[in-house]
């Protein structure tokens, strides 16, 4: 059967006599010492300086976006009425009204662009592809 220890007794490791309240101590004091350290490297490696953030894919930087600095200005052709981007351009295609289409773009950054269609047919890329489309 095993004896308990109160707080008075010694335990003898390696020829060393420690009370069983020291080893206590001892152990209360290192568990404090790694929480603080742990509590401390995680709150410099998630140092955020209010532009990056960390996420699982690496750091992340956070710029304010440009969509609130767009002024927008009314655009109007008596067939459609648009707000669009200040200094953006519409090209209306020069169709019949069922098929009215226009373009509206960024005339310095041609990659932002929207493009509509009412009504959109087949494009051919020869008169004998528009005759085999008739014809199927």
């Amino acid at each position: 059967m095993k004896k308990k220890l109160d707080s008075s007794e010694e335990i003898t490791v390696k020829g060393i006599k420690i009370s069983k309240k020291r080893i206590v101590v001892i152990a209360v004091a290192v568990l404090i010492t790694i929480a603080i350290g742990v509590t401390l490297i995680l709150l410099l490696s998630n140092k955020n300086d209010g532009k990056t953030i960390r996420t699982s894919a690496g750091r992340v930087k956070i710029e304010k976006s440009e969509t609130k600095k767009i002024e927008c200005e009314d655009y109007d052709n008596s067939l459609i009425s648009l707000k669009i981007p200040k200094g953006w351009k519409v090209e209306v295609a020069p169709f019949d009204y069922i098929h009215y289409s226009f373009k509206l773009y960024n005339p310095k950054d041609t990659n932002y662009m929207l493009l509509f269609g009412m009504k959109l047919e087949g494009f051919n890329k020869s008169e004998a592809a528009r005759n085999w489309q008739r014809t199927y």
